[in-house]
């Protein structure tokens, strides 16, 4: 009985720890508590107990663990990355409802502006798959050349599907951690999908454009 109470006793005090940021100095001493910012190579840290945040400069300090698992200083130095990564999550916390889905579907959207390279570059062998599969003959030149244009066609339109469904895939709404209300959740859902829908049309027209001029360019290189 005696061991279950110290089992016990002791995975609170470990499930308690974790649920801290850990700070451990150069010297050892480990301290569990809040971590709150880095300004000019001093880090603001509030220990367990403590009323308010401590100013400890980075140099007196080995790791900074947070209650996440992400590790901001190592040996020392400050991970960029998750420094980085942090000072955004604060500043994504802050934003309306309407301001975090319009920046998720701008987010999202970005990706499109590669939609037209990446259904040219699937179409010659969707094309060359149907020539070989079908390969009708026509008996007249103007004949020919509308198989050609209807490979041409479904070759594109097979590619384009493909892409579509992709990205569709990629465009599956996560919704942000804090909204938990049905209600909040559609307002987000019905403003994303809107915002979507027209970086997605902008992203592609600009792609297209992009894509046409060096097709040209490409095309004149080649008959040189």
């Amino acid at each position: 009985m005696r061991k279950c109470i110290i089992l016990i006793l002791i995975t609170g005090i470990v499930w308690a720890q974790t649920g801290f940021d850990k700070l451990i100095t150069k010297a050892g001493t480990k301290y569990w508590g809040e971590y709150s910012k880095v300004e000019d190579k001093i880090v603001y840290f509030k220990p367990n107990n403590a009323l308010e945040f401590q100013a400890v400069p980075l140099e007196l300090i080995e790791t900074l663990k947070l209650k996440d698992g992400a590790v901001l200083i190592q040996s020392g130095r400050i991970n960029e990355n998750t420094l980085s990564f942090k000072k955004f999550s604060n500043e994504y916390e802050k934003l309306t409802i309407e301001e975090k889905a319009i920046y998720d579907a701008k987010l999202k959207g970005k990706k499109y502006f590669l939609y037209p390279s990446l259904m040219a570059v699937g179409t010659p062998p969707f094309f060359i798959l149907l020539e070989k599969t079908t390969n009708p003959k026509a008996s007249t030149v103007a004949g020919q050349f509308l198989i050609t244009m209807g490979y041409i066609m479904a070759s594109m339109t097979i590619s384009g599907v493909i892409t579509a469904s992709i990205f569709s895939r990629m465009d599956k709404i996560i919704y942000p951690k804090d909204l938990t209300s049905e209600a909040d959740k559609r307002v987000y859902k019905s403003i994303h999908d809107n915002k979507l829908w027209m970086e997605s049309m902008k992203n592609m027209t600009l792609g297209t454009f992009i894509l046409v001029p060096i097709f040209f360019m490409f095309d004149d290189f080649v008959d040189l």
